[in-house]
């Protein structure tokens, strides 16, 4: 998970993570170093069920969506509707959502930690 001043709102610090190495989504050049490696999120073991965690982050709304098509880095299928999720701090791609549900990965333990209040508190 990398911190970002401003990248919606000027002057916010916000966390970015899920922006994977290889991804129609990766930042380049300047931004590159925001990219993260898609390994790392194999080795996140979440507390919370991932059925509860899947629930939550399908019930977010896209804050913005690109105008061009995105592809599975393994697979080349298209992933529909690339974009961007806020909730609250935290900033993630649509395409997170896509790879949280078709292979086996955790989401970082900071924002587990945060959904824990969002959950429980429903």
């Amino acid at each position: 998970m990398k911190q970002v001043i401003g990248l919606f709102e000027e002057g916010k610090v916000q966390k970015l993570f899920g922006m994977f190495v290889g991804s129609d989504m990766s930042f380049k050049d300047d931004y590159s170093y925001l990219n993260e490696n898609f390994e790392d999120y194999k080795k996140l073991e979440n507390e919370l069920p991932k059925s509860s965690i899947l629930a939550y982050m399908e019930s977010l709304t896209p804050c913005c969506l690109a105008p061009m098509i995105s592809h599975d880095i393994f697979s080349k299928e298209v992933i529909p509707n690339p974009g961007f999720y806020e909730d609250g701090i935290f900033i993630f791609l649509t395409d997170f959502l896509y790879y949280f549900k078709n292979y086996e990965i955790g989401i970082p333990y900071e924002y587990e930690n945060f959904l824990k209040t969002k959950i429980h508190s429903k």
